[in-house]
């Protein structure tokens, strides 16, 4: 078996098209965007750079996104 190199950004972006178009679909057919909910608990500079990241790829995807934020105290 021969190796096959692979683009791992022309397949990220391949799949993020794909993903677009199924949700702008869903809002044709439902009459409502498709929704990512983050639950980030407790505060840390790496959550905020990971659920900014997560804002954005949704964006892009057609997607609506909310951030909910609990204190590191929540059980």
């Amino acid at each position: 078996m021969t190796a096959q190199r692979i683009d791992g950004t022309v397949i990220a972006g391949e799949l993020r098209e794909k993903i677009r178009t199924r949700a702008e679909a869903f809002l044709a057919r439902e009459g409502r965007r498709p929704a990512l909910i983050a639950l980030q608990v407790g505060e840390s500079a790496s959550s905020k750079v990971y659920t900014d990241s997560q804002a954005r790829a949704a964006s892009a995807a057609s997607i609506n996104y909310q951030l909910r934020c609990l204190p590191e105290s929540a059980s």
